[in-house]
């Protein structure tokens, strides 16, 4: 009989252990995880969490406020102060492009204008002669001879009897020939001449319309320079300096 008491006891005192031991447990697992926690403590702590989110949301408001505020004036100053800089700078790159541009005009127009100038001067050089001589074309002796003149010629002799007198320019080893188709080349005034291999100079045939012939079976042109008549032809009589040249036409 007592071994069964002592039994029943033993199993007794072990069932009231484990409950202890699970109530312990469960004790301390609830204060862990807040299953015990009254509900004025809750509403004390959601208020507390509410306003702390609400002093936050608050400060986090107005700190935008304040720094946009800040940086408002900040952007005034900012822009205020970049306008002036773009003034200024705008106004020295300007002077500066002025100026830089001047400079190259002057350097490009002396430029050009010197090898103008240097083109005008070395073509004038190599264009003019540097020696003068006189030529004078004239058929006086038809005016006493008009009777033997071909009809129809009479419009090509002058009153005066003279059809041209003029001072030439020449280069160093031109001819009589080369002065006067130049001269009648510059003036307007026909000519007209032909090569003779036999004397191996030209000859001319017409001055002004007025031919070989036309006033008489010897008529035609002869040349003399400095009152001397040559007896060569006129290509190939050199001109000096100063020579007077005279184109004159002869009647029988």
């Amino acid at each position: 009989m007592k071994d069964r008491t002592k039994k029943i006891l033993l199993n007794i005192a072990m069932v009231a252990t484990i409950l202890v031991m699970v109530t312990i447990a469960v004790a301390v697992v609830g204060n862990r995880k807040g299953w015990f926690e009254n509900d004025s403590e809750k509403d004390t702590t959601e208020s507390t969490s509410e306003e702390f989110v609400t002093i936050e949301t608050t400060t986090e408001q107005v700190a935008p406020n304040h720094a946009t505020t800040e940086g408002a004036t900040e952007q005034s100053d900012t822009v205020e102060i970049t306008e002036a800089t773009t003034e200024a700078t705008t106004e020295v790159t300007t002077e500066t492009t002025t100026e830089t541009t001047t400079e190259a005009t002057t350097e490009v127009t002396t430029e050009t204008t010197t090898e103008v100038t240097t083109e005008e001067i070395t073509t004038t050089e190599s264009t003019l002669p540097s020696k003068s001589c006189t030529i004078t074309i004239q058929c006086t002796t038809i005016l006493s001879n008009m009777d033997k003149l071909k009809e129809g010629k009479e419009a090509y002799v002058p009153s005066s009897g003279y059809i041209l007198s003029v001072t030439m320019d020449y280069t160093e080893g031109e001819t009589v020939f080369d002065v006067l188709t130049r001269a009648c080349s510059q003036y307007g005034v026909q000519l007209e001449y032909a090569y003779t291999p036999m004397y191996g100079s030209y000859y001319i045939e017409g001055i002004n319309h007025l031919y070989e012939f036309d006033c008489g079976g010897t008529s035609g042109w002869k040349y003399s320079v400095n009152g001397s008549s040559p007896n060569y032809g006129c290509s190939n009589y050199t001109v000096c300096e100063n020579d007077s040249i005279v184109w004159y036409y002869v009647c029988e």
